[in-house]
This record gives structure tokens, C-alpha cells and sequence, in this order.
């Protein structure tokens, strides 16, 4: 021990010790990464305007990039879901139900801030969807628990009473 203090002296080691750490420092706040993530287009309810959603799981590949510090975490955007409001659907050519990709980019800015660019490939995400037709049919009653329909016919939602 005392060989290595005549050899490097307290003070040169602080220096190289400091020069190292700052070099550390621009080295991350040079970086800039990007990254391929899965996330999840989640509906919050399966009826939008008159159309039945098939399914409320969209996933949905997206480019996150960030520099600095925030590029070591990008893992954090792994299996990410994206809740997505009725008002935010819209009818598309093929007369399915989708979400435009700037409303989708919009809400991970919302959730993660500024510090992350967003890319979506697409310009919408379509969710698969039935429209809805209404017909009166007769039902059975036999308790509130248990009304059966017609064959060939099925709920929409839950079946709820409220007053």
C-alpha cells in the first residue's frame, strides 16, 4: 500500500477519478438509443358508437427513442397498455372501428412526457368490430339471475338493472 502512494499521489488519483466521472457524464448525455417495444391498445369499453368490438387488445408495435439518461430506461416500455376513451374512435373505409395513431402517440406523451420520441408505423390502429343491430325478441324471465335469449342470440353487455 505504501508502494502505491509513491507511485500515484492522493491527489493525481481524485483527478483521474474526477476526469473519469465527467467523461461517464457525457458519454450517457451524448447517447441516444432507440428501441422496438410491444404495446397494448386497450378499448375501455366494448361498445362504441352502435359497433360491438371483437377485441378490446389491440397490440401494436412502436419505435421509442430518448437520449441521455432516460435512454437506459427504454425496458420500461415493454408490454406498456395504452387505455384509449370512447371518443377517440372513429369509423374507418373497411367499417371497423379504429384509433387514430396521433391520438395513440398523444397518450403515451400524456403518460411518459416529452423525454421519449414516439414512432407508430401506421396511421391508425384498427380494432376488429361488428355493428350492432337492435331487434326486440322475446326473452324468458325466470329470475333476475337467469334470462335466457333466443338461440342464436347473445348480450352485449351484462345484463344490470338500475333504477
Amino acid at each position: 500500500m505504501k508502494r502505491f502512494k509513491h507511485i500515484i499521489r492522493p491527489d493525481a488519483f481524485a483527478f483521474v477519478l474526477f476526469a473519469g466521472l465527467v467523461w461517464l457524464v457525457m458519454t450517457i448525455t451524448g447517447t441516444t438509443s432507440t428501441k422496438s417495444c410491444s404495446v397494448n391498445i386497450v378499448a375501455e369499453s366494448s361498445l362504441v358508437e352502435g359497433y360491438y368490438l371483437l377485441d378490446t387488445i389491440v397490440p401494436l408495435m412502436i419505435e421509442v427513442e430518448s437520449s441521455g439518461i432516460n435512454a437506459l430506461r427504454l425496458g420500461q416500455f415493454e408490454e406498456v397498455l395504452v387505455v384509449v376513451e370512447k371518443e377517440s374512435f372513429y369509423v374507418d373505409k373497411s367499417g371497423q372501428m379504429s384509433v387514430s395513431s396521433e391520438d395513440v402517440r398523444a397518450l403515451l406523451n400524456q403518460e411518459y412526457g416529452n423525454e421519449y420520441s414516439f414512432t407508430i408505423g401506421t396511421t391508425s390502429v384498427m380494432f376488429p368490430s361488428e355493428r350492432l343491430s337492435s331487434v326486440s325478441v322475446p326473452v324468458v324471465l325466470k329470475g333476475f339471475r337467469n334470462v335466457t335469449l333466443p338461440s342464436g342470440m347473445r348480450w352485449s353487455e351484462a345484463l344490470r338493472i338500475e333504477p
